[in-house]
């Protein structure tokens, strides 16, 4: 084919800008279109090419350098925002370098001199006309931006027509502002990461590389490149060092947005829904926008879709689903954009925590959140489940793993001298529990779920059910609760759930299944009141699990509860539960540390604080000199007063008293546990302090008999949709 070559001329002014979302536009008909390019070179010019005229860069031999014209962007009109370059491009093209050949790359300067580069590559070879376009996402601390058309490392011949640059979302550089990281390798130093409760509680699996998230782009800082820094943590009771608030100058941009995405989550979210205040300020006025807690943003644990927050999930290192949350805002016509502003709310105690911002002038469609309803066709088909449940002698039978045997054959149930759960008739054999459990709920239904567990005839059904599919022994978790279901009195158990409680330990017994027993569970133990409350009824103020630290009446009631329970005479087993081998371990109260991790203030604990520092140091002086400047102590014990939830955290003298206070309590209140339980009779094994996995609790745990811990799989965010709830399960998990 010929060319006819059109005369090319090389000029120092400006090229044409379309609109304001266009960057540039060339068709490459004529030369006066890349008026304002610069480039030297002889063999570059306008061909005809059929009936089109485009443009030509043509190179026969090798050049050290690159080879073509370049064009210099204005850096303000990209800076920060997500830019499409796309262009029509035939080549012929042999290289003798490396990923190199046929040119189409923007070239970026940052303030501190370095460079990045964004390109499309193309392969070598001869090709005919191919449309090829790719998204950036451009820093915004660009200080130069240039594009390069031609041929690096390599020889031949490239074609161009129909080249458009476009730019629209504006992503707010957040680099300068950001605070933490995403990682957190030690909890509660006032530095680091996420939300600084350390590696077990970080956002170290986020995929920040993605950067595009709901459909909507934001620029992630990449850590390594920004001082470890990555996010924006706010000021709260457990972070008081995080950020009051920030503002972004976005002036140079000159932009109008219509809409505002904010990637947010919160830890610790508490009751009070507005979180903070965005402040969007242009040359027309100024635009507040309020955070809420539940609508825009919300707890990073298992994420779910709220009316104004589209959840982003990933999974943390022990398969726990946790996340962040894309928020979209409407924007009044402020005109061109000053200043973005984000302030928390002083009044909430939740942790907040920012990883983007992004303005648009395109309304992303977040992605919807369907139901999946599986039917029966080509791919599903139906699976008639018998309702007799798993029958003996088939695939699914596993009652070899329980042979069956009345509890009690082998003796009680004891912990042998290294420390296994063994027989006291077969002490040096471990015995190995697989363990199911038993809720309130299942005596006396809940939400849109029956009791199942409400006739002799199923809990007979039940226990052998159990012995079939494997297990052992049984948690029985809530039983207080379901007991004082109704009550009129403390200590006043409902007889219709005692008599199925009590049916289940006589069918427990008679097919070999033990008994892991909570003795408390429900906030207000073994006292009359409304636990839940809901509609009418009010919820009956108190918390066992916190009071219990500090309270006699709690105290009482928890000894008296228990030990109602435990020397009660079971009318089919005829035993106690202290006498029948069935009940093989217990728990002094579920998940005891909330009592002290939940708690916003301390006074009550006042005089046991003093107690503690007076026991330890002995005289005043004693303290002085070990708080040294960490803390004023007063000239007596007696005036000390009590910490705040924020001394929790810190590696002062004052803050590891603080803490060694705390483990003090955990200590003390598992004692009191054991040492009552032996008064009422019960000589098993005793534990406490079943969920919390720091350093603290294994501390607290060095007198436990056994360890106890709670796990959580494919745990459902609430109630089922059957009576309004919107519930959810992840699907992370094969349970």
């Amino acid at each position: 084919m010929k060319y006819k070559f059109i005369a090319m001329l090389f000029a120092g002014i400006i090229g044409s800008v379309l609109r304001a979302d266009t960057i540039l536009d060339c068709p490459f008909k004529s030369a006066e279109e890349i008026k304002g390019w610069q480039g030297a070179a002889k063999d570059i010019g306008f061909v005809r090419d059929g009936d089109d005229t485009v443009l030509r860069i043509k190179l026969d031999q090798r050049e050290k350098n690159s080879y073509g014209i370049s064009y210099r962007i204005k850096p303000e009109q990209i800076a920060g925002r997500r830019i499409t370059c796309s262009a029509e491009i035939k080549r012929d093209v042999s290289v003798y370098q490396k990923y190199q050949g046929a040119k189409f790359q923007l070239t970026v300067r940052h303030k501190n001199g370095k460079t990045d580069y964004f390109g499309i590559y193309m392969p070598p070879g001869k090709f005919d006309w191919t449309t090829v376009r790719k998204t950036f996402r451009i820093p915004q601390d660009i200080t130069r931006a240039t594009l390069f058309l031609g041929i690096q490392g390599g020889t031949g011949e490239v074609f161009y027509r129909n080249l458009k640059i476009s730019a629209d979302d504006l992503m707010l550089d957040l680099a300068p502002l950001a605070n933490m990281g995403y990682a957190d390798e030690k909890a509660n130093d006032g530095k680091g990461g996420w939300s600084d409760q350390g590696p077990d509680n970080d956002a170290s699996k986020f995929n920040w590389k993605r950067g595009i998230y709901a459909n909507v782009p934001f620029d992630m800082i990449d850590p390594a490149r920004n001082s470890g820094k990555s996010i924006l943590t706010f000021r709260n009771k457990r972070f008081p060092q995080g950020l009051e608030s920030v503002t972004i100058d976005i002036a140079r941009n000159e932009f109008k947005g219509k809409y505002l995405y904010l990637f947010s989550t919160l830890t610790f979210p508490d009751r009070y829904p507005p979180v903070g205040d965005i402040i969007v300020k242009g040359e027309k006025g100024e635009q507040t926008i309020q955070v809420i807690s539940g609508r825009d943003t919300a707890n990073w644990w298992m994420p779910a879709k709220h009316p104004n927050a589209f959840p982003v999930a990933w999974a943390q290192a022990g398969g726990t689903s946790v996340g962040a949350y894309v928020a979209e805002f409407k924007l009044n016509d402020l005109g061109k954009l000053k200043s973005v502003s984000i302030a928390k709310n002083s009044s909430s105690d939740a942790n907040w925590i920012v990883l983007g911002v992004t303005i648009s002038n395109t309304k992303h469609k977040l992605p919807a959140v369907e139901p999946f309803k599986i039917r029966e066709g080509k791919d599903w088909k139906v699976l008639k489940l018998d309702k007799s449940g798993v029958h003996a002698g088939t695939a699914l039978d596993l009652s070899f793993l329980n042979d069956g045997k009345p509890t009690g054959t082998y003796g009680r149930v004891i912990i042998n001298k290294d420390g296994h759960f063994a027989f006291s008739e077969k002490p040096d054999v471990p015995v190995r529990f697989f363990c199911d459990a038993v809720n309130s709920h299942t005596f006396r239904g809940f939400w849109d779920l029956k009791p199942q567990l409400n006739t002799h005839e199923k809990i007979k059904a039940f226990a052998q059910q159990l012995r079939r599919s494997g297990y052992n022994m049984v948690r029985i978790h809530y039983l207080d609760e379901c007991l004082l279901d109704d009550a009129k009195n403390d200590y006043e158990f409902k007889p219709k759930i005692l008599d199925s409680f009590d049916y289940m330990v006589y069918e427990f017994g008679k097919n070999g299944i033990y008994m892991n027993l909570d003795c408390m569970s429900s906030r207000l133990g073994y006292a009359k009141g409304s636990r839940w409350g809901g509609g009418r009824v009010k919820r009956t103020p108190g918390n066992f699990k916190r009071d219990i630290h500090f309270s006699e009446k709690v105290r009482e009631n928890w000894k008296t509860g228990v030990k109602k329970l435990l020397t009660h005479t079971n009318p089919y087993t005829k035993k106690t539960l202290l006498e029948d081998p069935t009940l093989a371990i217990v728990l002094g109260f579920n998940e005891q540390e909330f009592g002290l991790t939940r708690s916003k203030t301390f006074d009550e604990f006042t005089p046991m604080w003093q107690d503690f520092l007076r026991r330890k140091y002995k005289t005043i002086d004693a303290l002085k000199a070990a708080w040294g400047s960490s803390k004023q102590v007063p000239d007596d014990f007696s005036k000390i007063k009590i910490f705040l939830k924020s001394d929790c955290f810190g590696t002062s003298p004052y803050n590891g008293d603080v803490n060694g206070f705390l483990e003090y309590c955990n200590n003390e209140i598992f004692h009191f546990y054991k040492d009552t339980l032996r008064e009422i009779g019960w000589n098993g094994p005793v534990t406490a302090m079943n969920m919390g996995k720091s350093f603290l609790y294994a501390i607290s745990r060095r007198d436990h008999d056994y360890v106890a811990m709670n796990g959580y799989h494919a745990h459902p965010t609430g109630f089922t949709n059957v009576k309004g709830g919107r519930g959810t399960i992840d699907q992370n998990s094969s349970v």
